[in-house]
């Protein structure tokens, strides 16, 4: 049957050219020369395709059983997609470190902290940058219970400890956090400053469970605490930042020149940065090994 469109006659020319390069008409051979193909992954996954298509418009002119070419051709369509989504993130993420340095950060929560007397929502938005800008720990801050009993401290959730009386520091207790693990399991404990502590006092005067919460009084999911960061940012310097990027800005700006001089060092020296941390600095008082 002649092909009945331009997409069939481009389905059927590719197919045919597949032929030639392979060497026969038998799909798994086919298949074993598109896998070996020497061209990226998108054109393999437009050859598969290819393929797929002409077999379903018609039968007849692809020889044989495609199944196992069509769960290839899904994988590869996966991994393409997610490569894609990475690319695009790291592009991101390049945009705002280029826009965002960690002195604007800083200047942006004294911009809020100047204004969080304006309203609760203000002072809420002033404690979670406040919170997250001196030491982002991705969202972690998303379901921070609520305690005044610093005992409660030693349950398994997160939680902060809150004391009724003025000028006295609040404790962040982080239990359940995302990277740990079996054999990183220590807690992460914050002693916060007594000013950020008196905000966060005030905030929770509402009798609310939890530091951040939603209209019904439960703890925000991920998805919504990251939105609410990123709204906030967003407002004033026109692009999303995430906790990702935000730490990104926060670790940069702290030792981004530090960094940048220990690979030239690494470099003139002969090794590579693992080497250099693991062998030759000793972290105790700040001494070298010679």
């Amino acid at each position: 049957m002649p092909p009945a469109n331009t997409s069939q006659k481009q389905y059927l020319s590719t197919y045919l050219s597949l032929i030639r390069k392979s060497g026969s008409d038998d799909p798994d051979k086919i298949f074993d020369h598109i896998k070996q193909a020497n061209v990226k992954d998108t054109t393999k996954l437009s050859y598969l395709n290819s393929m797929i298509s002409l077999k379903k418009l018609d039968p007849s002119l692809v020889n044989g059983n495609l199944s196992s070419i069509k769960e290839y051709r899904d994988d590869l369509g996966t991994k393409i997609e997610q490569a894609r989504e990475t690319n695009n993130t790291n592009e991101r993420q390049s945009k705002a470190l280029e826009k965002v340095s960690l002195q604007n950060v800083k200047d942006f929560v004294k911009e809020l902290n100047d204004n969080k007397h304006q309203s609760q929502k203000a002072l809420e938005n002033y404690i979670l940058i406040k919170l997250m800008a001196d030491a982002p720990v991705r969202n972690d801050l998303q379901e921070i219970a609520i305690t005044r009993k610093k005992n409660d401290l030693k349950e398994p959730i997160n939680s902060i400890f809150v004391p009724i009386t003025k000028n006295k520091p609040a404790i962040l207790s982080i239990k359940e956090y995302k990277t740990s693990n079996a054999t990183n399991s220590n807690d992460i404990t914050i002693n916060l400053d007594n000013d950020i502590s008196n905000d966060i006092r005030e905030l929770i005067k509402d009798n609310r469970n939890y530091l951040f919460e939603n209209n019904k009084g439960q703890p925000l999911s991920s998805s919504s605490f990251s939105h609410k960061m990123n709204n906030i940012f967003k407002k004033k310097f026109g692009i999303n930042i995430s906790s990702t990027i935000l730490r990104k800005i926060y670790l940069t700006g702290k030792y981004g020149k530090v960094a940048k001089e220990m690979e030239q060092d690494a470099q003139i020296l002969g090794h590579d940065i693992t080497t250099q941390r693991k062998i030759y600095i000793k972290r105790k008082e700040g001494k070298i090994d010679a």
